[in-house]
């Protein structure tokens, strides 16, 4: 009888793991799966957001006085800002709700 009681205490304690390490999976899925799209929606503003740099970049070059040149300057400053930060706060959302 002790050995019974022995290999169920083995097994409930196998189970126990083998449900962590389904979770653990689980969450390494998500994790992945949310990796795959944060890349693809970044491949999705790069081209319009390359094409719309390289065209403000062509203006300031062109551009006749120095004003102009700052503002174009600045523009361009603040969408690449605005590049990087929109997905670094979608990324941030959805990971932290992941995690919990």
């Amino acid at each position: 009888m002790d050995v019974m009681s022995v290999g169920g205490d083995c097994d409930a304690a196998t189970a126990g793991r083998s449900r962590q390490q389904v979770s653990d999976e689980a969450h390494l899925e998500r994790l992945a799966n949310l990796g795959q799209l944060s890349a693809s929606i970044m491949h999705e503003i790069n081209g319009p957001l390359t094409y719309l740099l390289l065209s403000l970049e062509s203006l300031a070059a062109n551009a006749r006085d120095e004003e102009t040149r700052k503002t174009v300057r600045a523009a361009i400053e603040g969408a690449c800002f605005a590049a990087l930060s929109t997905p670094r706060k979608f990324v941030g959302r959805f990971s932290s709700q992941s995690t919990t």
